[in-house]
């Protein structure tokens, strides 16, 4: 429960303070920890995906920084995000904890624990190394246009 409890509050605390800092992004003043390039690419997600960004930000490392805050700036209702936010940080920590809980006796993963966190690891990064192939496939195309 403390697990959910945290994953909950940290994401609420991601939104809130999107919506303090909503002013200086609606006037595209840089923000010293935060590229105006992500909140971009986080911002398409959202409008493309709606609720679902949320519930799919929860399991993608670049966009789960990211879709929270953007959600904060003006994107979703908070009644709406503590909702679904509520949802998606039991089902984050469940996933994890289910997994240790089914897949952390067996042999195979006890035997190669670091090859295991290594595979956990590349497929995290899997979305985020598409999603930069893919920008530079199309910053390319818009040079040949």
């Amino acid at each position: 429960m403390i697990l959910c409890l945290a994953a909950v509050l940290g994401d609420t605390v991601n939104y809130h303070i999107g919506h303090i800092l909503r002013s200086k992004i609606v006037n595209h003043e840089d923000i010293r920890f935060v590229k105006k390039k992500h909140l971009d690419s986080t911002h398409i997600f959202c409008e493309k995906y709606g609720v679902k960004a949320i519930i799919l930000a929860s399991f993608i490392p670049i966009i789960r920084t990211f879709a929270h805050f953007v959600a904060g700036v003006g994107i979703m209702p908070y009644s709406k995000f503590i909702c679904y936010n509520v949802i998606c940080g039991i089902g984050w920590v469940s996933t994890f904890l289910l997994g240790e809980y089914f897949f952390g006796n067996l042999s195979a993963v006890k035997d190669n624990l670091s090859f295991v966190i290594l595979g956990i690891i590349f497929v995290s990064l899997i979305s985020g190394v598409i999603t930069y192939i893919q920008s530079k496939h199309d910053s390319n195309k818009e040079i040949i246009n």
